[in-house]
């Protein structure tokens, strides 16, 4: 994935914030394609904290 614009430090954090999500989604056995949205935006909000 990419990240375009923003400080150093923001792209960090959502670097950071993408692949703890995808780690969460990948120890249930989903990934994003077929993880339904709503638990897409809980990971995320969860990462985001």
């Amino acid at each position: 994935f990419s990240v375009v614009g923003g400080s150093e430090e923001t792209h960090e954090k959502i670097a950071e914030t993408f692949i703890k999500t995808c780690e969460d989604l990948k120890r249930k056995g989903r990934d994003l394609d077929d993880a339904d949205p709503r638990e897409i935006s809980d990971l995320l909000d969860k990462h985001l904290r």
